[in-house]
């Protein structure tokens, strides 16, 4: 099960555009990885477009890589770790106590969400080395074992800088053929197919 929000969300915006883009750019550019990121909320977004385009045989595992940041949990333990056995590039990078990924609940009560593999977290600061690559879905030796997740400067600052400019470098100098760039309105004309130049070796 996945959050009914989410999956709507990402339903729309694959059915208003998303679909045709990638089945032309992977046409067009067949040789390219396929890198999917989003921050936050968009990240949990990024993460069931990451399992629908390999799980639905548009691109194959080997082709994509998935990275997205502070990522909120998306679904229940079953997607979790079809997700995992799914996308073998997954990471989910979490900022110290930033409060999103640790929404909604794994609390079976709750519903029972759950992240799926492999978390990154770091500690306050983002020092380029200095990371835990969590061994588990719900790590407590990583963010999950911290008590308090209140911190709105950890959702603005990855790495010293603003996500804008996180994002943007993201784009700027990472391999990937394909990345589709939302602005506020759900609608195709609000999507520009971004290629990179460089194809993989």
């Amino acid at each position: 099960m996945v959050s009914k929000y989410l999956f709507d969300a990402f339903m729309k915006i694959w059915e208003t555009g998303m679909r045709e883009d990638m089945k032309l750019l992977r046409a067009r550019y067949p040789n390219y990885e396929v890198w999917v990121t989003g921050h936050s909320l968009g990240g949990a977004i990024a993460s069931l477009a990451a399992h629908y385009l390999v799980g639905s045989g548009l691109l194959n595992n080997k082709d994509l890589k998935l990275i997205t940041l502070g990522q909120p949990r998306t679904g229940d333990k079953e997607f979790a770790k079809n997700h995992t056995a799914t996308i073998d590039y997954s990471f989910r990078v979490t900022h110290w106590r930033y409060v999103v990924p640790h929404i909604p609940s794994f609390d079976e009560r709750l519903g029972g969400y759950y992240h799926h593999k492999t978390e990154l977290f770091y500690k306050e600061g983002m020092a380029p080395n200095d990371y835990i690559v969590c061994k588990e879905y719900e790590d407590f030796k990583c963010s999950d074992g911290l008590w308090v997740h209140t911190s709105i400067k950890n959702h603005i600052k990855y790495y010293g800088k603003t996500i804008n400019k996180v994002m943007h470098r993201v784009l700027l100098r990472t391999e990937f053929s394909v990345l589709i760039l939302q602005t506020k309105n759900l609608a195709r004309e609000n999507y520009t197919p971004v290629h990179s130049r460089r194809q993989k070796p």
